[in-house]
């Protein structure tokens, strides 16, 4: 982003408006000295605009929000990912006079393996995604929740699974 548009030299803006009969040394540190909170709030400005121009290009893609979570949480090593969720089918299991499709069989029987999962694994139906975090940053899950609720569309769910 381009902040030349932004950029205001204070120092000079100060004495262009300062009175000829004021320019000595002692009157100019005077009005320095006054405006250098206006330095310190334009160099806020510049840093705060410079951060919301990177936030602006930040959408629901997942590039874009493992860039956000990494340079928020984990810049350095960026070990932050994101993968799909591999959602599993439910299967119910019926009595065999309810006459229904699935049943279960012992390993000696002749028939498909099928799988027993446990409820959490299967809650999430949804078609979602996964966040990857390291252990070292569990302390911050409100705040990796908070930034992945903003970004992500709506209606699809996430988890986040620490590594």
């Amino acid at each position: 982003m381009n902040l030349n548009i932004y950029g205001i030299n204070i120092e000079n803006l100060l004495k262009r408006l300062t009175p000829a009969f004021l320019w000595n040394p002692f009157w100019r540190a005077w009005m320095l000295l006054f405006g250098q909170h206006y330095m310190d709030k334009h160099e806020e400005f510049l840093t705060a605009i410079e951060e919301y121009g990177f936030l602006s290009d930040i959408n629901s893609q997942v590039c874009y929000l493992e860039k956000i979570l990494n340079y928020k949480f984990d810049s350095v090593l960026k070990r932050i990912i994101i993968t799909d969720d591999l959602s599993l089918e439910k299967k119910y299991f019926f009595l065999r006079p309810e006459n229904k499709p699935h049943y279960l069989y012992l390993r000696t029987e002749t028939g498909l393996p099928t799988y027993i999962y446990r409820r959490d694994e299967v809650s999430n139906l949804a078609p979602g995604f996964v966040v990857h975090v390291p252990n070292s940053l569990n302390n911050k899950e409100p705040l990796i929740k908070k930034i992945v609720q903003r970004y992500k569309l709506a209606g699809i769910k996430f988890k986040i699974k620490y590594v």
